[in-house]
C-alpha cells in the first residue's frame, strides 16, 4: 500500500495468494463506518474521500488483510 499518507489515490499490490477476481476492497472511517467498497484494483481513487485516517480491508474467500492509511487534502 503506497503512498501513505496519500492525497488522491492509493496503489495496492497483493501477494499471489489472493484471487484478484474474487477480491473486494473496503475502506472504513476511524469511527468504523464503511465508506467505500470496490472490487480489486491496483489503483484506488480517493479524490472524493475527506481527509483523515482510514482502515483498508482486502479480502477474498480465504484471505483477509487490514491496514491503515492517512488521507491528506487533495
Amino acid at each position: 500500500l503506497f503512498p501513505n499518507p496519500c492525497s488522491d489515490h492509493l496503489e495496492l499490490k497483493l501477494s499471489s495468494d489472493f484471487n484478484k477476481e474474487q477480491t473486494q476492497i473496503s475502506i472504513y472511517s476511524v469511527l468504523g463506518n464503511k465508506v467505500v467498497t470496490v472490487p480489486f484494483s491496483e489503483t484506488i481513487n480517493l479524490v472524493d474521500l475527506p481527509e483523515g485516517m482510514y482502515t483498508l480491508c482486502v479480502e477474498d474467500a480465504s484471505h483477509f488483510v487490514r491496514t491503515r492509511f492517512i488521507k491528506l487534502k487533495n
